[in-house]
């Protein structure tokens, strides 16, 4: 979620209470659209580098740890949102 977001959203506010609702609803359905293609990536990223290999722990993959870290993120995000609701 980009901090312009809450710029958005507090002018929004002072506008028209119906239109802040409506844009949290659009950034929580954003941000679960990435959520969820991130858990496909990760899950796709895992299983391809435990078959290249056996010998090296998952967490050693910058790239897993990368997608693992925005995931945490998201839900972050989502569980802020779901307190403006």
């Amino acid at each position: 979620m980009k901090l312009e977001f809450l710029s958005r959203l507090y002018f929004a506010l002072r506008r028209d209470v119906e239109l802040a609702y409506k844009q949290v609803e659009t950034q929580r359905l954003s941000l679960e659209t990435k959520l969820n293609r991130l858990f496909v990536q990760q899950y796709e990223g895992a299983s391809a580098w435990a078959e290249i290999s056996d010998q090296s722990p998952i967490f050693f993959d910058i790239s897993i740890l990368a997608k693992d870290f925005r995931i945490h993120q998201i839900q972050a995000d989502l569980d802020w949102l779901k307190t403006l609701l």
